[in-house]
C-alpha cells in the first residue's frame, strides 16, 4: 500500500467547484466577501491557508492583476502561469489571444506546446500546427504568439468524417515527429460504408515535423486484453521508414 500525500489548489474562481471548509488538503480562491457562510471551518481553513502562505483572495494590483487574469483564464484563451515551485503559489499569468478565431474547432481534445511550434487536436479528424520564427521562451520569461512570428496550418488526418473520437497527442524525445492517436472501444459498432477501409478505420497517425534529428523510432505503451481475459502491458518499438510502420 503506497499513500501519495499531496495538496490540490484550483486555480478558480467559480461556484461550481465545491471545496469543503473541513479539507485541509484541497483549496480554490475566492473573491472579497464571496465564501459560504454555511461552511463551519471555513474562517478557520482562511486562518490555515494564510499561515501557510497559500492564496485565498487573489490580488488586483498591477503589473500582474492576477484576479482579472484567473477569470480570463476561465474563457477558454490561451494562458501562460508562472508558479512558485516550492509552494504552487501563482506568480504572474500572461493571456495570449493570438489564437482566438484561429482554430479549426471550439472542442478542442488535446494540445502540446514547445519553444519553436504548437500542436492542437480536434473532436474532428483535424489538426492544427503552427511553427514560431522565433523561441517562445525568451530571457524575460514565455512570449506572445503574435511576437515570435507564428505561421498555422490546419489540415485533415485519418479517421471517418463525423465521428467525435478525444485525438490525443505524443511527441518523441527528440521533437521531430508528433503521434496523434485515440482509443477504440472493444466491441464497438463501426458503420458501414462503401468506402470505410483499413487505413480509415485505424486509430494512429503518425507525423514528421521540420528538425534538427531524424529519429525514426517510437516506444509506445500498449495495453493487451486478449490474454485469457487478463490484462497485461507490453512495452513495443516501432520503427518509421518508406512511409510504413513495422514493429520490432
Amino acid at each position: 500500500m503506497v499513500s501519495l500525500l499531496c495538496e490540490l489548489q484550483f486555480w478558480t474562481m467559480k461556484d461550481d467547484v465545491d471545496v469543503k471548509g473541513s479539507d485541509l488538503g484541497c483549496f480554490k480562491l475566492y473573491d472579497k466577501g464571496d465564501v459560504d457562510t454555511e461552511e463551519l471551518y471555513i474562517d478557520a481553513k482562511e486562518a490555515y491557508a494564510k499561515a501557510k502562505g497559500i492564496m485565498w483572495t487573489p490580488s488586483n494590483k498591477r503589473p500582474e492583476k492576477l484576479r482579472e487574469c484567473i477569470w480570463e483564464f476561465e474563457s477558454g484563451v490561451c494562458i501562460f502561469v508562472h508558479v512558485d515551485p516550492d509552494s504552487c503559489k501563482l506568480r504572474r499569468v500572461g493571456v495570449d489571444r493570438y489564437l482566438v478565431g484561429r482554430l479549426a474547432s471550439e472542442h478542442v481534445t488535446d494540445a502540446v506546446l514547445e519553444n519553436h511550434n504548437l500542436l492542437i487536436s480536434y473532436y474532428e479528424p483535424k489538426m492544427t500546427y503552427a511553427c514560431f520564427g522565433k523561441p517562445l521562451i525568451g530571457t524575460d520569461g514565455v512570449r506572445k504568439l503574435s511576437s515570435v512570428d507564428a505561421k498555422l496550418v490546419t489540415f485533415d488526418i485519418l479517421g471517418l468524417a463525423g465521428r467525435r473520437l478525444e485525438r490525443k497527442l505524443s511527441l518523441n524525445s527528440l521533437k521531430d515527429w508528433v503521434l496523434n492517436w485515440w482509443s477504440v472501444g472493444d466491441g464497438e459498432v463501426w458503420p458501414w460504408m462503401p468506402s470505410t477501409s483499413n487505413r480509415e478505420r485505424s486509430n494512429m497517425v503518425v507525423y514528421a515535423l521540420n528538425g534538427q534529428y531524424q529519429s525514426n523510432k517510437l516506444l509506445i505503451v500498449e495495453e493487451d486484453a486478449s490474454r485469457g481475459g487478463s490484462v497485461a502491458v507490453d512495452v513495443c518499438v516501432y520503427e518509421l521508414g518508406r512511409g510504413k510502420v513495422s514493429h520490432q
